[in-house]
């Protein structure tokens, strides 16, 4: 082969090279992204989403409570009871032992009324029992709340880093749902007991 069939095949070779990485930096779609920079956004978002898991599941959990809890039944005492569970260990499995200790975490009394009561209609807690677990499964989902903010912070400022937007890596994943608000701080005085004047 000849010194110029040489040079016009080694032109032609860094021809194709070029065109193939220029194909690799060209917009994907109207975003004007490049396929680098979306690959390393999804790998980000994916991340995110790996971290928080646990979140979305205590985050369905305690919205099954709170509807389970609106209308008193024996279904709903059931679904109430199993999500709690959920919300103290998301992603295990509740055991029948498990939930038969959830539902007779109450004193005689209400032991009384529970057995009169699942006689009577199959409702396995009485009024206060479900209020009990709708408001720690609530102290619980706040805490989970607030590391979920935490984790999203971190992201974001690492998107950030990157020169991305963050809102392409992290979303808000509470669904509308919301714990309960905590009671605010009681009022301190600065009064002079009168022994002291």
């Amino acid at each position: 082969m000849s010194t110029k069939a040489n040079v016009a095949q080694s032109y032609a070779a860094a021809d194709a090279s070029r065109a193939s990485a220029e194909k690799d930096r060209r917009p994907v779609g109207a975003g004007g992204i490049d396929n680098t920079t979306f690959d390393n956004m999804s790998g980000l978002r994916r991340e995110f989403t790996g971290s928080t898991k646990q979140y979305g599941e205590v985050r369905d959990a305690y919205g099954r409570i709170q509807a389970s809890a609106k209308n008193p039944s024996a279904a709903g005492d059931l679904s109430l009871i199993f999500n709690y569970m959920k919300v103290l260990d998301p992603g295990s499995t509740v055991r029948e032992g498990e939930f038969a200790t959830a539902q007779t975490a109450a004193g005689i009394p209400e032991r009384i009324i529970n057995a009169y009561n699942q006689a009577r209609t199959g409702e396995r807690l009485n009024e206060a029992q479900r209020k009990d677990f709708v408001d720690r499964a609530g102290l619980l989902y706040n805490r989970q709340h607030e590391t979920y903010l935490a984790t999203k912070k971190n992201y974001d400022n690492l998107a950030k880093r990157f020169g991305f937007d963050p809102s392409l890596v992290t979303f808000d994943q509470s669904g509308g749902i919301a714990g309960p608000q905590a009671a605010p701080p009681a009022p301190t005085t600065n009064t002079v007991p009168d022994w002291a004047k």
